[in-house]
């Protein structure tokens, strides 16, 4: 689920050197560590004993990072659109209230 539109190299934040596919992928890995510490304590396994350390499958954990990074990223792109266009509303409402004043 690749769009042309998306800008994968974009910066997420301005002060920091972290691109929206980073971001996303990093989203991802933390989306299958926390899979993995569910189904360890559903089972009532402690995640960082050995008996839980065999739910960290290394090829499985890049398979779900790789399969959920596209929609992330679109997750992101979304949230960060509707986010400027609610500053762009409270920019132009305070203006009219300055306006009016």
């Amino acid at each position: 689920m690749q769009n042309d539109d998306i800008d994968i190299n974009e910066k997420v934040y301005s002060n920091r050197s972290i691109t929206v596919y980073e971001f996303a992928r990093w989203a991802a890995l933390l989306e299958a560590v926390d899979i993995i510490a569910e189904k360890c304590e559903d089972r009532g396994i402690d995640f960082n004993s050995p008996a839980g350390m065999k739910f960290i499958k290394p090829l499985d954990i890049q398979e779900y990072v790789d399969n959920r990074t596209d929609t992330l990223i679109l997750k992101i792109k979304t949230a960060r659109d509707i986010e400027k266009k609610l500053i762009n509303i409270k920019s132009l409402q305070m203006e009219r209230k300055l306006n009016t004043v």
